[in-house]
């Protein structure tokens, strides 16, 4: 099962390609270690569809907004279907994480434009379902194994 969530955002278009028109806020929540796709349909401001022929896309997720580091950063398996993007989301992006963090996502067009088309954050709630990292644990001192299959 997939869950999805869709964000809004259009774009204003300028004579040398896309203006840096980013939609802000665009926060969302979800559970550690769970799957989710990010569906953003991209528009221009009279509400016809942007052509994302050629585009690419970045997306990040960061503790704050002006960190150096990412905590996960989506190119090659984010999908661009005519004016859609989907950013999906998989179990291990974030099963060791809990907190607030902060996401953009950057386009790129086919005439080398780049505009940064979202921002926000993103709640990660940690999860009530146990998830081991490893199929071994330490007890009273002693190593035990055990296989799930």
């Amino acid at each position: 099962m997939r869950y999805t969530f869709t964000m809004q955002t259009s774009l204003k278009r300028q004579s040398k390609g896309v203006d840096k028109m980013t939609a802000k806020n665009q926060n969302f929540s979800m559970y550690a270690g769970d799957s989710k796709n990010i569906v953003v349909p991209v528009t221009k401001d009279d509400g016809s569809n942007v052509d994302l022929t050629g585009a690419t896309v970045k997306w990040v997720l960061k503790k704050y907004d002006h960190d150096t580091t990412n905590i996960l950063l989506k190119e090659s398996e984010i999908i661009i279907q005519g004016n859609e993007i989907t950013l999906p989301i998989k179990p291990p992006d974030t099963s060791e994480l809990a907190g607030t963090y902060y996401h953009e996502c950057e386009i790129k067009d086919q005439n080398e434009n780049v505009s940064t088309i979202f921002v926000g954050l993103v709640s990660i709630k940690r999860s009530g379902v146990l998830r081991f990292r490893s199929r071994s644990l330490f007890i009273w001192g002693r190593e035990v194994h055990w296989n799930n299959d």
